[in-house]
């Protein structure tokens, strides 16, 4: 995903599968209005607004689901880690072997998210890519998980703009040279 020269302003286009919930949305808009807010106070290569036309000068994001550690996740991240961080140790103490093993099990929200720019400044085909966002869920209310993952969907979305300044910085130089 690398932009074309040129483009100064850049629309944060987000839209959501029918599996997100309204709460997550609620929380990562409001996270996303102020990473734009944020962003635009920065010396930056762009100037971020909200999405107006995905399908020119913008960063598309789609939010295919969004999963949260339910009370059942946590349960089992228990037992698991209760388990594998105490009667397998001992059970291998006891049987005296010479190494020692362990595992644990702590679950976490996460989001798939499908990434693209719009053709004008992006390859197209080429140029769209899944990631997860991942966030501490364990053990947490469900009002604290929307509040960590939608603090680390704007995480994620900054890593995403700076990779495209750091591209589009290197873009630059290469021009300049030749």
């Amino acid at each position: 995903m690398v932009p074309g020269l040129g483009v100064q302003e850049l629309g944060l286009c987000v839209t959501y599968g029918p599996r997100v919930t309204s709460e997550v949305r609620q929380h990562i808009d409001a996270e996303l209005a102020m990473l734009i807010h944020q962003y635009n106070t920065e010396p930056n290569r762009y100037r971020l607004q909200s999405c107006t036309n995905p399908e020119t000068s913008s960063l598309r994001l789609h939010i295919q689901h969004t999963e949260l550690v339910t009370s059942n996740k946590n349960t089992a991240g228990i037992l698991v880690s209760a388990v594998g961080l105490t009667l397998v140790p001992i059970a291998m103490v006891a049987a005296e072997l010479p190494f020692l093993l362990f595992f644990y099990y702590f679950p976490k929200d996460m989001s798939v998210i499908q990434a693209s720019l719009s053709p004008d400044i992006g390859q197209t085909g080429r140029d769209r890519i899944e990631r997860l966002c991942q966030s501490p869920g364990f053990l947490l209310k469900m009002e604290k998980q929307y509040d960590k993952h939608g603090v680390a969907f704007r995480n994620f979305v900054e890593r995403i703009l700076m990779e495209m300044e750091r591209e589009e910085s290197k873009n630059s130089r290469r021009m300049v040279s030749k």
